[in-house]
């Protein structure tokens, strides 16, 4: 067992990661959920009411989830995006250093920090220029993460998640919105794809990521950063073709679509290096994962 034996709070428990995440830890740990659709007062804004909880709790370990996740709801509101994320993050920590408790503080940011590539694959010491609002609020919160780290007022774990998938993924991401498409495609109707033949992204496995946070409470805080990723290149034209054939719709041509308003980066594929040297996970095979996401759509 490692530093983490006593309570966890885990931060957006009832969202895509954290539902699997709390009934994975709840097999070992005592599990505090933190969740506005629990409890409307469990806002990472509601600063006092943190503080309470915080010190009522005492908690060895936090996983901070919460917050908005929407690249595309961070352009439409970039100062709710920077709010939510930034200052909710803020508030954890502050709280954290009123209690005096040397937490373990588990950073859930994204690969979104990085920007446009200056070269694949990408390692956690690439240059981070974000050029999204969602990154920029993230990068921020990572910089608090390592200020209060430095300060000794907690152990630091962040973990900079590419794109994760899997049953369950509300609509608003990839996977879940090309599923939702092709489903709906007539017979023959071709499937309009905003992407050039060479948009990547590096898919992981919701199971993996739930296993590598698992892991990071054994292990207890480094201070360290870590990307959360497949680290293998997936065209976003090869995964349409490979949903279009585990749904039967072969015969539905894809048709690329103008993509030069587009403010995503072009490519991207994470260095798993680090993170399978520390976690030593087994990662599920993308085909697998792709098959039994989209089966979980019936």
């Amino acid at each position: 067992m490692g530093n983490s034996t006593g309570g966890i709070i885990v931060t957006g428990s009832r969202g895509f990661i954290g539902t699997k995440l709390i009934t994975e830890l709840k097999k070992r740990y005592e599990v505090f959920e933190f969740d506005v659709s629990l409890d409307p007062s469990m806002d990472i804004l509601n600063r006092e009411f943190v503080k309470t909880y915080i010190d009522e709790v005492k908690p060895d370990t936090i996983i901070h989830l919460a917050g908005n996740p929407s690249v595309k709801y961070s352009d439409i509101n970039p100062v709710d995006d920077l709010v939510v994320n930034t200052i909710g993050t803020l508030n954890l920590l502050t709280a954290l250093n009123k209690n005096n408790s040397r937490c373990h503080f588990i950073f859930a940011s994204t690969a979104q920090i990085y920007g446009e590539p200056v070269d694949l694959p990408v390692s956690e010491e690439h240059v981070t220029e974000p050029i999204t609002n969602y990154g920029v609020s993230k990068l921020a919160c990572e910089k608090y993460v390592k200020n209060f780290g430095s300060r000794g007022v907690i152990k630091y774990t962040i973990f900079r998640i590419f794109n994760v998938y899997g049953p369950g993924q509300r609509p608003g991401f990839v996977i879940p919105d090309l599923i939702h498409k092709i489903k709906q495609l007539n017979y023959e109707e071709p499937l309009p794809l905003y992407a050039s033949e060479q948009t990547s992204r590096d898919f992981i496995f919701v199971n993996d990521v739930v296993k590598i946070f698992t892991k990071a409470v054994e292990l207890g805080g480094q201070n360290k950063v870590f990307n959360v990723c497949y680290g293998k290149e997936i065209r976003i034209i090869d995964l349409a073709r490979q949903i279009l054939k585990i749904l039967g719709k072969e015969s539905n041509k894809i048709v690329l679509k103008d993509t030069s308003n587009s403010k995503g980066v072009e490519r991207l594929v994470g260095d798993p290096t680090k993170m399978q040297r520390f976690f030593d996970i087994k990662l599920t095979d993308f085909q697998h994962g792709i098959e039994e996401t989209v089966k979980s759509y019936d």
